[in-house]
């Protein structure tokens, strides 16, 4: 009786330990599933530190209007977008165009951007805020937030979006106190109907998309979601003069 208690304990432990080994192999499954996704997700953070480190280049003119987006680009196969899209859970449109495929993710707000890139705190404000010394001893800075400048000359920032509202901030004129070195008026922060907004600014244009490398619809074997591409993430941003202070402000 002893020998057959301690045989059926012997499978009883041989049983635990085959579950335990099960799961255990399902976890590291699990993790190396989006292996390709993780990638991309690496290197598109990577990027755009990089990029975000770069001083904006000076304006040839008052007025040339100041760049609106920053555009950060990796090469990948579409596995690796499939994967980014299901590991970030974000919602993916996908299209032809010129008999290419596309696929574009839609980042409203800089809160999804910092989601699908997996940014932590201090990566974060690495990036969404940098204020740059030129030779000259002037100061420029650039800022992760949406803007447009109207037919007026007047910039409007883009605070926050709602379905139906936004709340944007402007100031009365864009005239700038060199001896002060700050704008003579403030900005003021105002709540906008979403369909009152520019024109530039009714949609917003952050963005992911991947499209279809041209140089694919020569390759002599379908390579299916190995197909290669580029991604390019479009980063809505201000560059203003001086530390900025008062539209870095808005983004808290």
């Amino acid at each position: 009786m002893q020998a057959k208690i301690s045989a059926l304990e012997e499978e009883l432990t041989v049983a635990r330990a085959s579950v335990t080994g099960l799961n255990a192999l399902q976890a590291a499954v699990k993790q190396e599933e989006f292996v390709l996704g993780k990638a991309l997700q690496g290197s598109l953070r990577s990027r755009l530190l990089e990029k975000a480190r770069a001083c904006p280049p000076v304006r040839r003119s008052v007025g040339h209007k100041p760049k609106t987006t920053m555009v950060v680009e990796v090469e990948a196969v579409l596995r690796a977008v499939v994967q980014f899209v299901a590991m970030t859970e974000v919602a993916c449109s996908h299209y032809r165009k010129q008999a290419l495929s596309v696929r574009t993710v839609k980042l409203p707000d800089r809160a999804s951007m910092y989601h699908a890139m997996r940014m932590n705190p201090s990566m974060v404000e690495a990036v969404q805020s940098r204020v740059f010394k030129r030779q000259d001893g002037s100061k420029t800075t650039r800022i992760l937030m949406e803007h447009c400048t109207t037919e007026e000359g007047k910039i409007v920032y883009v605070v926050s979006r709602g379905v139906e509202t936004a709340t944007v901030a402007s100031r009365q004129s864009e005239e700038y106190d060199p001896r002060r070195k700050c704008f003579v008026n403030p900005l003021v922060k105002s709540s906008v109907a979403v369909t009152e907004l520019p024109d530039d600014l009714l949609v917003s244009s952050g963005a992911l998309t991947w499209k279809e490398s041209r140089s694919s619809k020569w390759q002599l074997e379908d390579l299916g979601d190995l197909v290669s591409g580029k991604v390019s993430v479009v980063v809505p941003i201000s560059v203003v003069q001086g530390d900025g202070g008062d539209v870095t402000a808005l983004l808290l």
